[in-house]
């Protein structure tokens, strides 16, 4: 009815529901290429604090999506070698039977290294 349609509509502009969180450069999209499964991977910038975490400036979270068992490993430089060095340590260490890899757009994720993984 239209009393619903105002009513949903004055809650959606009150708690900004209707509005996307992440820039469209933060965008987690799904990389059908690549064979984990239910996997998010994103890059965490700690410029400002790299001073502080003895020159570690970028963070790589990986975040389970059906257990939310999640994972981080640290680097300096934000480059495709460190980033597919990440993820292969952390596919090493953890040892879960993944299928699907969802991450950003960022060219890091995006090399011959990374398909080889």
């Amino acid at each position: 009815t239209d009393d619903d349609l105002q009513t949903y509509r004055s809650i959606l502009l009150t708690s900004n529901a209707h509005q996307c969180g992440h820039s469209p450069s933060n965008q987690v999209v799904d990389n059908k290429g690549y064979k984990y499964k239910n996997i998010i991977a994103s890059l965490m910038s700690g410029r400002k604090v790299g001073q502080f975490n003895r020159g570690y400036h970028y963070i790589l979270t990986v975040i389970d999506m059906l257990s939310k068992h999640a994972l981080a490993e640290p680097f300096k430089v934000k480059n495709w070698n460190e980033v597919t060095k990440a993820i292969a340590k952390i596919i090493r260490e953890d040892r879960r039977c993944l299928k699907n890899l969802h991450t950003d757009r960022g060219k890091e994720f995006y090399n011959s290294d990374m398909q080889k993984l």
